[in-house]
């Protein structure tokens, strides 16, 4: 197993060098530990990302269970190569290897956050050092490695929203991006709720979902351009909310399994609203959720650049890596879809039953059969 560090030269001139030598010792990383691990996977499944697929392995099956439990299962279909294959190694089960420590000379300002960035676009990776986690993702080979020194210190948010970075990074280069959003579907559209957070996305999903409306996420979704209309397909299997005295978590979230995921609590769809988590639907127009005084909820046409700040700004803070790809499609997507200010009064519901209308009268595009 490669742990050596890559040999620092502190030149201004070897930087490219010394940053090739990094790619190369991830590269090495990977493939050391993806052999390394072959004889002890006990652990398969696929997973769907937008109409692809992506396959799990893993040496230590509890901790499969917690990263695939809020995952969309798929079918890999015979002799068709998936995605990508992510491969889970716990240092804390057979063979029982911890991961090396980050030992990148700093030759990109990327390197201050532990992020290695291959300006070909081929790897990409990351490093947590309070958990001894690696995240490698290499392109060419369509691989992704988590590397965790013990199983035990995953965070839960990687449970609730798994592999997101390896996601998103696979997706350079494509039609498809992971966008920080939710969206809600009915009458056969969609519309993506966008903005900070706290603006409000999460606790719109959750009333729509008890009026009856589909969703295909809160938080993270990926959207597509590859076919005529633009798409939005879900990602996770999770719905996260901030308890809130002021505004009851709606019967079918609250009376549904869930769990902790810092000071929010998780409930998986599929849990709380059988059937109304929606795979993928036609994407009709974008939503920027905004607290308002108002009384009622209302919907208030917006220019392009304020969707590009309410969509691209969050979706890059919180998808480290890989940037311009997310802006080049978030800039497409506004470009091409109408925007709304979505004020949201004081009544979750209320402002459900104005989508609901909305949707049932979509102005944009036609009726997907």
């Amino acid at each position: 197993m490669r742990t050596e560090p890559v040999p620092r030269d502190p030149s201004a001139a070897a930087a490219a060098v010394s940053h090739d030598r990094s790619t190369a010792w991830l590269l090495d990383v990977l493939a050391d530990a993806v052999a390394g691990m072959q004889t002890s996977l006990c652990w398969f499944s696929a997973h769907a990302l937008g109409d692809r697929v992506f396959t799990v392995a893993a040496n230590d099956a509890s901790a499969a269970a917690l990263l695939t439990r809020c995952l969309l299962p798929a079918n890999l279909q015979p002799a068709v190569a998936p995605h990508l294959r992510v491969f889970v190694c716990a240092g804390s089960a057979a063979p029982f290897v911890r991961p090396p420590a980050w030992n990148l000379p700093r030759t990109d300002l990327r390197h201050l956050e532990n992020l290695h960035l291959d300006p070909a676009g081929r790897v990409s990776a990351s490093y947590d050092p309070a958990r001894r986690c690696w995240m490698i993702l290499d392109l060419s080979t369509r691989r992704a490695l988590l590397w965790i020194a013990d199983a035990g210190d995953l965070p839960v948010w990687e449970t609730v929203a798994p592999f997101r970075q390896f996601l998103q990074w696979s997706l350079a280069g494509t039609a498809l991006s992971v966008v920080h959003g939710g969206a809600v579907v009915h009458a056969r559209h969609a519309v993506l709720l966008v903005g900070p957070s706290g603006s409000g996305k999460s606790t719109t999903v959750a009333a729509c979902l008890q009026a009856g409306l589909g969703a295909c996420g809160d938080d993270l979704v990926v959207v597509d351009r590859s076919a005529r209309d633009w798409r939005v397909h879900a990602l996770h299997d999770s719905i996260k909310l901030l308890p809130n005295p002021a505004v009851a978590i709606p019967s079918r979230l609250r009376d549904a399994p869930w769990g902790a995921c810092g000071d929010k609590r998780f409930v998986r769809y599929s849990d709380a609203a059988p059937g109304l988590l929606v795979r993928t639907a036609p994407l009709r127009a974008l939503l920027h959720c905004r607290v308002a005084k108002n009384p009622a909820s209302r919907l208030v046409p917006v220019a392009p650049a304020e969707m590009l700040k309410a969509i691209g700004p969050p979706t890059v803070f919180f998808l480290r890596g890989r940037e311009a790809h997310i802006l080049g499609e978030v800039s497409a997507l506004v470009r091409t879809l109408p925007g709304l200010r979505l004020e949201l009064g004081g009544d979750p519901a209320e402002a459900a039953a104005l989508l609901k209308n909305w949707l049932e009268n979509c102005p944009y595009g036609e009726r997907d059969a």
